[in-house]
């Protein structure tokens, strides 16, 4: 009996042993298994890999962006090039327009404007009385006697003082009479000459001088309304060949220059200050 327990004994043993060593052989494979598992592509552990893939696809991320944003910048420039050539061009400045002035600034001017801002003001588009001038003549009054004898003869010298007024009808102007120089940056205004008013007689301002009479001739002389209407007519037409002979019409056109000038220079420059008026006759 005691024999056979011991041989019971020895094979628990053996047993055992064999259990031990069978656990010990598992628990190399599972940590070979496991140290396999935790490594990627060659033999490079995973949390390595998974930053470098994680790297990369940030990298590819911000390339993509990076073109696009550029594409989208490019289409930008272009149009902004497009648009800058077209602004600087050196082409005819006045192709599919009226007229153009040269650029002020970063503005540029049409004839239009120019003539909106001449034109515009009806109050300043009238006759402008530019130039006036004192004028006078003596008319001799006869009044003959019975039979024209002279000792029935009356003669009296009458002073007419006259007022030669001139004007320039501004109320004709139009668009055709301004004109523009890009390169003198000046706007011409063709006008017309100057005209002269009908002379204005006052009566009032008529002197009667003595009057001489024949040995036989009495009483003072009497016109009527219309031999005095016809005297009148006959002294303004000698004031104006006096008129014409002091060239007081020349006078009058370069009053009419500078009242027009001086008229019309403020609202030239209200469009733009760096042109300048001129003004010349039609």
């Amino acid at each position: 009996m005691g024999k056979a327990k011991d041989q019971d004994a020895s094979r628990d043993i053996e047993y055992e042993n064999r259990l031990v060593e069978r656990v010990e052989e598992a628990a190399r494979k599972g940590a070979a298994k496991g140290a396999k598992g935790a490594t990627g592509f060659r033999g490079i552990p995973i949390n390595i890999l998974s930053s470098i893939i994680m790297g990369v696809i940030i990298i590819v991320a911000i390339i993509v962006a990076f073109v696009a944003i550029k594409n989208s910048m490019a289409h930008k420039w272009d149009d902004f090039l497009t648009d800058a050539k077209e602004q600087f061009s050196l082409g005819d400045p006045a192709e599919n327009h009226d007229l153009v002035l040269e650029d002020h600034g970063i503005f540029s001017y049409t004839a239009a404007d120019f003539a909106d801002a001449i034109l515009g003001d009806p109050t300043q588009l009238r006759k402008l009385e530019i130039f006036s001038q004192e004028v006078v003549d003596v008319a001799t009054i006869t009044e003959a006697g019975l039979a024209d004898i002279k000792i029935f003869e009356k003669n009296q010298m009458i002073t007419y003082h006259g007022t030669a007024v001139y004007t320039v009808d501004l109320s004709r102007l139009s668009s055709n009479d301004i004109n523009l120089d890009e390169k003198k940056k000046t706007v011409t205004l063709y006008i017309p000459h100057s005209e002269m008013e009908q002379i204005n007689i006052p009566e009032d301002q008529m002197d009667f001088g003595d009057i001489s009479r024949g040995w036989l001739a009495f009483g003072d002389i009497k016109l009527t309304p219309e031999q005095s209407a016809e005297v009148q007519a006959a002294t303004r037409k000698k004031m104006e060949q006096k008129l014409e002979e002091t060239n007081a019409v020349a006078q009058a056109d370069r009053f009419a220059k500078m009242s027009v000038w001086e008229l019309y220079q403020s609202v030239v420059s209200g469009v733009s200050p760096e042109y300048t008026l001129e003004i010349e006759f039609r």
